[in-house]
C-alpha cells in the first residue's frame, strides 16, 4: 500500500489549517512579523454584489469577535491580551472616515502596527466583503437605517432614485450610483456627508446631525446589505422528490413533513417546510434561481434526521428531483465497528495534545438506535476509552453529560448510526500531562478498526515505539517533521505507544525558540515589524503554552472536517487509485451525522442551553461543512465515471 498521497495531504490539510487558527489565536500577531502595506486602492477587489452582512456574519464571530467583541465593542476575550487599540465598531466615529474599500484592505492584508493579521491566505475576498459588511452594521440599528429611508424617500429619493441609482424623475446632472459598488467602496459616510453640504446645502438643512446619519446609513445599503435583510429572493425554482425505505422489508416512511434549507455561502438564508403526501412525495415551489445557493432536503424518522444531497437551481435547470432515503432502526450493537481511526499526537511543555477521530461505521440497514447502559441518561450507541490522566475532554460537537455520557473510565456517544461505512464521525480532544521525558499511552480500542493512523510530532532526540502500528515515515511541513504511523485491520483491544525523549515540563519546547530566533531576525528588518516583534515576545511571554502547539490538535482535526474529514483521508493503493467507493460512503455518511449534529443543536438554543451568538456561530461551522461535504460528494461521483 502507498501512504505517500495520504500524509501529503494531511500535511497540506495541517499546513493551511495552522494558517488559519493561527490568525485567531491571541497571539496571532506574533506569527506574521512584518511590516503591512499601505493602503492601495487598486489591490482591492470590487465586489461583484452587494456584500451581505448577513451572511458575513458566522465569520465575524468566529474570526473578529475574539479581539473585536460579538457586538463591536472592542470586549472580545482576546483584547485584553493585545498590545494595540482594538477598532470599536460599535461607535459610528470609527467607520465616519473609513471608506469600505479601506476596511477592505486592512482585512485582506493586515495593519500589524496594530496587531491586526493578514487573512488573505484563510478568506478569499468574496468572504472578506460580507464579513466587512458585518462589521460595519455593528454601528448602526435597523431602526436608523428605517427612519433614514423614511427621511430619503422625502427629501432625496426624487433625483437620486429609489435605489440610489441617480434615476429619479427631478434627475438634473445627477453623477453619482449609491448602488454602484465600485464607486460606493471608495466613499466614507464623511464624504457623502461633504458631497451633500457642497453640492445642495439648501437640502436636509434642518436635519439634526443624526437624521443625516441616518439617511447616509440607508444610503449605504444601496451597496451593501444589512444583517437584518435577507439575501434571499424567491423565484420560479421547484424541487420535488420523496422519502422513501432504505432497510430491506422495512415498512413504510412515517414523517408528516420535509424541511428544505437554502444556504448562501455558509449562511443559511431561508428555510420551507412541505407536506409529505402518504406514497412519500413533497414538492417546494417558487424558489430562487440564484446558482450561488445549495438547498438541501431531509426529514426526521425515528428520532434521526435524513437529507438528500445539496441541489442547486439556475434559470437553466430550474427543476430538480431528488431523493431522501430512512431507514428502520435496530438495538443490535453487534453492527458497529471502526472503518478508522486517526489519532494526532503534539507536545507542548509537560503535556501532549492529543486528537482522535472515530469513522464509526454501521453494517446493517437498519439505524442503531442504541443500548441501555446502566448509568447513563440515554440509550448508547458507541463507546471509547481514552488514556488513564486524560483531562480537558472536548468533543467537535456534544459534551459531557450531554451528547456524551461518560460511566467510569468509558464515554459514550448517543445519536444513532445511520446504515453504512464511517456514517458516524467523533472528532475527540484531550490533555495528556506527563512528567519526566517518557510517556507510555495505553489507548483502549473498544472495536476491531479496518484501518488506524497516528500522527507524532518529530523533535530531537524523541522516539516512538508502538506497538501493533507500523512506522511509515517521518514527513516535514516546514521546520516541522511529524511521525506517521498506520495498521490496518486492528483488532479491538489495547494500543500501546511509548514515547521517549520528551522536553521536560517546564522547559520551552525547541521548535518554538527557533521559530521565536527567526522571527526576530525578521523584524529586525525595519524599525515598525522591530516593534511588532517586541510586543509578539511580550505576548508570548505571558503565554503558558506555545502559541503554533495550542491550537494544532484543534486545527488538524478542523481542517480534516472541512475538507470532508475521514474521506479525505483514505488510503491510496499502490497503483496510486483512490478507492472512490469509500470516499463517497465516507462523504455521505458525514453529511447525515451533521444534520443530526445541527437537529442536537437546534434543540439546545430552543431549550436556551445555547445563546444566540454560541448557535450561529456553531450553527454556521456545521453548514460550512455541509456545504464542503457535498462538493466532494458531487466530485467523487464525477470521479467514479472517469477510468482508473
Amino acid at each position: 500500500m502507498c501512504w505517500r498521497p495520504v500524509i501529503g495531504f494531511i500535511l497540506a490539510l495541517c499546513a493551511s489549517a495552522a494558517l488559519f487558527l493561527g490568525a485567531v489565536q491571541t497571539a496571532h500577531a506574533q506569527d506574521v512579523i512584518g511590516p503591512s502595506p499601505t493602503f492601495d486602492p487598486t489591490q482591492v477587489t470590487v465586489p461583484i454584489a452587494p456584500p451581505s452582512a448577513r451572511v458575513g456574519r458566522a465569520v465575524y464571530l468566529d474570526n473578529c469577535a475574539p479581539c473585536h467583541g460579538d457586538t463591536g465593542n472592542g470586549d472580545g476575550p482576546s483584547a485584553a491580551d493585545l498590545n494595540a487599540e482594538v477598532a470599536i465598531f460599535a461607535t459610528p466615529a470609527t467607520v465616519w472616515e473609513q471608506q469600505p474599500a479601506e476596511l477592505f484592505f486592512t482585512t485582506k492584508y493586515g495593519r500589524m502596527q496594530a496587531m491586526m493579521p493578514p487573512w488573505a491566505q484563510s478568506l478569499d475576498d468574496e468572504t472578506i466583503w460580507n464579513t466587512v459588511a458585518y462589521a460595519w452594521s455593528l454601528h448602526t440599528t435597523e431602526q436608523q437605517m428605517a427612519d433614514g429611508a423614511a427621511t430619503y424617500a422625502s427629501t432625496c429619493a426624487a433625483c437620486h432614485g429609489d435605489t440610489g441609482a441617480g434615476d429619479g424623475p427631478d434627475a438634473i446632472d445627477v453623477t453619482s450610483d449609491f448602488s454602484d459598488p465600485a464607486y460606493a467602496i471608495t466613499r466614507s459616510q464623511a464624504d457623502w456627508d461633504g458631497g451633500w453640504t457642497q453640492a445642495h446645502p439648501e437640502v436636509g438643512a434642518e436635519l439634526a446631525s443624526a437624521d443625516r446619519a441616518a439617511v447616509l446609513e440607508y444610503v449605504r445599503s444601496f451597496s451593501q446589505t444589512p444583517p437584518w435583510v435577507s439575501p434571499y429572493q424567491p423565484g420560479d425554482g421547484v424541487i420535488s422528490g420523496a422519502v422513501v425505505q432504505g432497510s430491506s422489508g422495512g415498512a413504510a416512511p412515517i414523517s408528516d413533513t420535509v424541511q428544505l434549507n437554502a444556504f448562501l455561502g455558509f449562511e443559511p438564508v431561508a428555510t420551507f417546510t412541505s407536506t409529505i403526501t402518504a406514497d412519500g412525495a413533497f414538492a417546494f415551489n417558487q424558489l430562487a434561481l440564484d446558482p450561488n445557493l445549495n438547498y438541501i432536503a431531509s426529514v426526521a424518522a425515528g428520532g434521526t434526521n435524513y437529507s438528500s444531497n445539496f441541489i442547486t437551481l439556475s434559470p437553466i435547470t430550474p427543476t430538480v428531483e431528488t431523493e431522501i432515503r430512512v431507514f428502520d432502526t435496530t438495538t443490535d450493537a453487534t453492527v458497529v465497528s471502526i472503518a478508522r481511526l486517526h489519532w494526532i499526537i503534539e507536545v507542548e511543555q509537560g503535556a501532549l495534545l492529543i486528537g482522535q477521530i472515530y469513522a464509526v461505521s454501521n453494517d446493517s440497514d437498519r439505524t442503531f438506535v442504541g443500548t441501555t447502559v446502566s448509568g447513563a441518561d440515554t440509550p448508547v450507541t458507541f463507546a471509547m476509552q481514552l488514556p488513564p490522566g486524560a483531562q480537558d475532554i472536548s468533543f467537535d460537537s456534544g459534551a459531557l453529560g450531554d451528547r456524551f455520557q461518560q460511566v467510569g473510565p468509558v464515554i459514550y456517544d448517543t445519536l444513532p448510526i445511520a446504515p453504512g461505512e464511517a456514517t458516524r464521525q467523533i472528532i475527540v480532544r484531550y490533555v495528556l500531562p506527563y512528567e519526566g521525558t517518557t510517556v507510555d499511552l495505553a489507548q483502549e480500542v473498544l472495536y476491531p478498526a479496518a484501518e488506524v493512523s497516528m500522527l507524532v510530532s518529530e523533535l530531537e532526540g524523541l522516539t516512538v515505539n508502538a506497538t501493533g502500528l507500523t512506522f511509515v515515515s517521518v514527513e516535514s511541513m516546514g521546520n516541522l517533521g511529524y511521525q506517521f504511523w498506520s495498521a490496518q485491520d486492528a483488532p479491538a483491544g489495547t494500543l500501546s505507544v511509548s514515547i521517549e525523549g520528551l522536553p521536560e515540563p517546564g522547559v520551552e519546547d525547541p521548535r518554538l525558540a527557533a521559530r521565536q530566533a527567526a522571527s526576530t531576525s525578521s523584524a529586525s528588518a525595519t524599525d515598525s515589524s522591530a516593534g511588532a516583534a517586541s510586543s509578539s515576545s511580550a505576548a508570548t511571554t505571558e503565554r503558558t503554552t506555545p502559541p503554533l502547539l495550542d491550537p494544532w490538535v484543534g486545527a488538524v482535526l478542523a481542517a480534516i472536517v472541512a475538507a470532508g474529514m475521514v474521506g479525505a483521508l483514505l488510503y491510496a493503493r499502490a497503483s496510486g487509485a483512490v478507492r472512490t467507493q469509500s470516499t463517497r460512503a465516507d462523504l455521505a455518511s458525514l453529511r447525515e451525522g451533521l444534520l443530526d449534529d445541527l437537529a442536537h443543536l437546534d434543540d439546545l438554543h430552543a431549550l436556551g442551553d445555547v445563546n444566540n451568538n454560541d448557535w450561529m456561530r456553531r450553527r454556521s461551522r456545521f453548514k460550512a461543512q455541509l456545504l464542503d461535504v457535498e462538493r466532494r460528494l458531487h466530485g467523487a461521483a464525477q470521479a467514479k465515471t472517469q477510468p482508473a
